[in-house]
């Protein structure tokens, strides 16, 4: 009965959820990609993924280099395993510093298709600053 108890918390949490309806003067609900607000965090989020694009692979790369070398220096039974693992981190670099231009080039299809479907696209702002955060229009503090 004990090993039940966890589930049964959390299913009772999911159920206790209920919807809240915040307000707040002022926020554009019909375009949330004109708000100040909305741009700062896709201007923050622009920022990660561009270190994650950069530092991910490069760390990958270096461990893998590092195991390398523990491998020429040590022991060389060790030495398919360690390639295995350094294509495997190559890889993972190479996939983690792909990913975010392949996602941003099916929300710029998507957002082609909308266009050609006389529909009025709200978010090609948010899409644009994520891609790019110099292209972020919001007033920043002090100016």
């Amino acid at each position: 009965m004990k090993k039940y108890v966890p589930w049964l918390i959390m299913l009772l949490t999911i159920l206790s959820i209920s919807s809240v309806y915040a307000y707040e003067p002022g926020f554009a609900y019909e375009n949330p990609c004109s708000d100040d607000g909305v741009m700062r965090v896709l201007y923050i989020a622009s920022i990660v993924i561009l270190i994650i694009k950069i530092a991910v692979p490069f760390l990958l790369v270096i461990t893998g280099i590092l195991d390398l070398i523990k491998v020429v220096t040590g022991n060389p039974e060790n030495l398919s395993k360690q390639l295995i693992s350094f294509a495997k981190r190559a890889i993972a670099g190479v996939l983690i510093f792909i990913a975010p231009s392949v996602i941003f080039g099916i929300f710029r299809i998507l957002d082609e298709a909308i266009e050609y479907e006389d529909i009025e696209n709200k978010y090609s702002a948010c899409i644009s600053c994520l891609e790019d955060n110099s292209q972020c229009q919001f007033e920043k503090y002090g100016e």
